[in-house]
């Protein structure tokens, strides 16, 4: 295909060519072949005056067509980020046809993609020397010498000189832009990244770009809607928006933990709100504790009718980074307790609840895939029945909260006072969902049901934090391609389109457990009304339990249940107390309340002697101080020291 161009062009374009003002005649077409060499290969090169053109050698029409098809074969490669497999296609390209320069200059982009950063100069410096005024290779040959040669004049040279041919060239106005940002020159660096937009109002790179200058600026609510901006409005289907895209979610989150901690006033006025309409709603007050919880619970709601209280009491993890997400959880658990007390005032309450014969079934639905679990992995198949048996309770919370936690962020995301702190949070808890969930040791030894359930709830939770924040966050991804990913899909798209009246969202968790099966795995039980209250609270409602001289109230008896848990060791072996620390470790996980007297718990290790929070965590705590007597109480999860120390002194052991 011929091709030609003008001296007066190249000489603009490329450096190195201003001596061909010298030459003429032969030594002028000896130097032009030189300079382009591979291009005009085999070619007819003619120069007549300014014009330079180049005829290479005919290529068939058969070829010709092939290397079409090709080309747009390639380019569907490039797009899904088959890189490797499109830069094939492109050298094939050049083989047939070497004066095709768009595949030239395609190649080069890709080459660029797999860090060939040497061959794409090559490869575009060939391409200008055909068409000096091919826009695209200027800008990417400016971003080459701007980033992998740190060379930011030549840049600057490349990126104006495409300007100064193609205004209207979007992509030269963002990279010069972000050339301007390096070089400190904020101000015309958001002109031209405006000027980028004006022309493509789709593209993500210069929201990307002002938002990184706003944040240089100090000018953080402005970065923040920008990149808003960008998830809702740009077009980011390309594959290789990824790693720019990766960055901006990493800088949104960023944004907003800075506005979440900035605006902790405002939110915590919001929780203390809902907090005083759940005590209006349900007629009892809210206490909190703020202490350790299992594994990735944030938060936990008890209603007072649930456990004969005259309070209602939120638990929230203790530890986690920042006060504003401790709002935003002391929310979402307050949302719990206003579904139930709706529903109780309608008479449409139940109580989600586990039996034997519920938890009989679960383990029945999954026995063989155990005992195939259990031969592959050498495992003893009873053991790890029981092991699966103390992971249903969790697994059963998740099918009940997951769906409800949707109704509830739903809710919660329509109070600006809470949007900021609400994506932190929820952020933090799909990060840790992901971090366990998908942890490939544990999965090995889980049936595929447990793992459906756990992926299809995790999943649907992740997709509606995605959804919501119109891509400001990616976790659904890494659910994206599973089994259970259309389940998570469907779960969340019902959640969001739930509409109901009191104690429907009951119903909700039915579907739910009908799309993955486990129906028969828990039961429901008829909310008994009026109940006796058999604690009650005495503290500041608005301190509740997280007032720490409130928890030393109960040091007395932690120290005779701590006495307790020695004496029974001392008639133990030592894998016998292992046995129940273990027993104790899984019971916590599963969620206690250590200011709850009432003996509620069960231990297998301890039969028809039923034990209270308190003592199953003076057992932990005294069990792993006999197994490891140095272990720190950081790495125990709570503090007993002092209580420890005493119970050692009344046994002379101190």
């Amino acid at each position: 295909m011929e091709f030609s161009f003008l001296l007066s062009e190249l000489k603009k374009s490329l450096p190195g060519t201003e001596n061909f003002d010298a030459l003429t005649g032969a030594e002028l077409q000896a130097a032009l072949r030189r300079l382009l060499g591979d291009v005009a290969a085999n070619a007819d090169l003619r120069v007549e005056g300014d014009l330079v053109t180049v005829t290479p050698k005919p290529v068939s029409r058969v070829y010709l067509d092939e290397a079409q098809r090709l080309y747009e074969k390639a380019g569907t490669r490039a797009r899904k980020g088959e890189f490797d497999k499109a830069a094939g296609i492109y050298r094939r390209i050049l083989e047939i046809d070497p004066s095709r320069n768009d595949a030239r200059r395609d190649l080069a982009m890709v080459l660029v993609e797999t860090g060939d950063t040497e061959g794409a100069k090559n490869l575009l410096l060939d391409v200008l020397k055909a068409n000096p005024t091919d826009v695209a290779s200027l800008v990417i040959l400016g971003n080459h010498y701007a980033r992998s040669e740190s060379d930011a004049a030549t840049a600057e040279r490349f990126f104006r000189r495409a300007i100064e041919l193609k205004p209207g060239d979007a992509n030269a106005h963002n990279s010069l832009a972000g050339l301007l940002c390096e070089k400190g020159r904020n101000e015309e660096a958001l002109a031209e990244f405006d000027k980028a937009l004006e022309i493509r109002p789709d593209f993500p790179q210069p929201r990307y770009g002002k938002a990184m200058v706003f944040l240089d600026q100090g000018r953080l609510q402005e970065g923040k809607l920008a990149l808003a901006d960008m998830f809702a409005n740009a077009d980011l289907a390309d594959s290789r928006n990824a790693p720019m895209l990766k960055n901006a979610r990493d800088a949104y989150l960023k944004f907003a933990n800075i506005a979440a901690n900035g605006s902790a006033a405002e939110s915590s006025q919001a929780a203390e709100e809902i907090r005083a309409r759940t005590e209006e709603l349900s007629g009892f007050k809210v206490a909190v504790l703020r202490q350790p919880l299992p594994a990735v619970q944030t938060g936990r709601s008890q209603m007072a009718w649930k456990y004969n209280r005259d309070h209602h009491l939120v638990t929230l993890a203790k530890g986690m980074p920042a006060e504003m997400l401790f709002h935003h959880i002391l929310v979402h658990e307050c949302h719990h307790i206003i579904l139930e007390a709706e529903a109780r005032a309608a008479g449409t309450n139940r109580w989600f609840i586990s039996t034997e014969g519920s938890l009989g079934a679960a383990l029945d639905s999954m026995r063989g895939e155990i005992r195939k679990i259990a031969k592959a992995n050498g495992h003893d198949a009873a053991e790890l029945e029981e092991m699966l048996r103390r992971m249903l309770p969790d697994a059963l919370s998740l099918l009940y909260n997951g769906p409800l936690d949707i109704l509830i962020e739903t809710k919660i995301a329509t109070d600006p006072r809470l949007v900021d702190a609400q994506f932190c949070s929820l952020s933090v808890q799909s990060h840790n969902a992901l971090r366990i969930g998908l942890d490939k040791r544990t999965r090995s030894i889980v049936p595929k049901q447990l793992l459906a359930l756990n992926d299809a709830i995790n999943g649907a939770n992740a997709l509606f934090l995605d959804t919501l924040s119109s891509g400001a966050s990616d976790y659904f991804s890494a659910y994206a391609n599973g089994p259970a990913a259309s389940a998570a899909r469907e779960i969340c798209l019902l959640c969001r389109d739930h509409a109901g009246g009191p104690g429907s969202e009951y119903d909700l968790v039915d579907q739910v457990a009908g799309i993955l099966g486990c129906n028969a795995w828990y039961q429901w039980r008829p909310d008994p009304g009026d109940f006796k209250i058999l604690e009650k609270f005495s503290g500041n409602a608005r301190e509740g339990l997280s007032d720490p001289a409130k928890l030393k109230q109960r040091s007395p008896a932690a120290v005779q249940l701590l006495c307790k848990a020695l004496d029974r060791f001392d008639a133990m072996t030592v894998e016998a107390i292992k046995r129940l620390v273990v027993e104790a470790a899984f019971a916590g996980q599963n969620g206690i309340d250590f200011t709850d007297p009432m003996p509620a718990h069960h231990l297998d290790s301890l039969p028809g002697e039923p034990v209270s929070g308190l003592e199953i965590m003076c057992i932990l705590y005294a069990g792993m101080k006999r197994i490891n007597p140095g272990m720190p109480d950081a790495e125990i999860g709570m503090d007993l020291a002092a209580e420890y120390a005493t119970a050692l002194e009344m046994r002379g052991e101190g």
